[in-house]
């Protein structure tokens, strides 16, 4: 009977990650063996360590999909925070300033009323 084949076929490739990040809770980032599939003998030897090796690589690969997950969120919530921050003290500012111009109208008001109506 022929070994399995789809069993090496299972050994998914880890996410591409940017080259300056790397997870800092997952532990070492497995290493896929070696194998040296000249024979049936070594064949199917190799069919257990391949799958330990799938086995630990889909973990890891979780492991960093989900720590790169909450880093985004974390940056994500930062930004938000910053922008709202932006935004209330731009709207902040423009309330003073159109209440300086409202001021500044009202007192242009009250002087051309003082001068007998004349508003020019």
């Amino acid at each position: 009977m022929r070994p399995a084949l789809p069993a090496l076929l299972l050994l998914l490739p880890l996410p591409a990650l940017a080259a300056d990040w790397a997870p800092s809770h997952c532990g070492p980032q497995p290493v896929a063996p070696n194998y040296a599939l000249t024979t049936r003998e070594a064949y199917q030897a190799a069919l257990p360590q391949a799958e330990t090796y799938r086995k630990a690589a889909a973990a890891y690969a979780a492991c960093a999909l989900s720590e790169a997950h909450d880093q985004e969120a974390a940056i994500s919530q930062a930004a938000q925070d910053k922008i709202a921050a932006i935004q209330a003290a731009a709207v902040a500012r423009q309330q003073a300033i159109y209440a300086k111009l409202a001021a500044q109208s009202e007192a242009f008001r009250q002087a051309a009323k003082a001068l007998n109506g004349t508003t020019r």
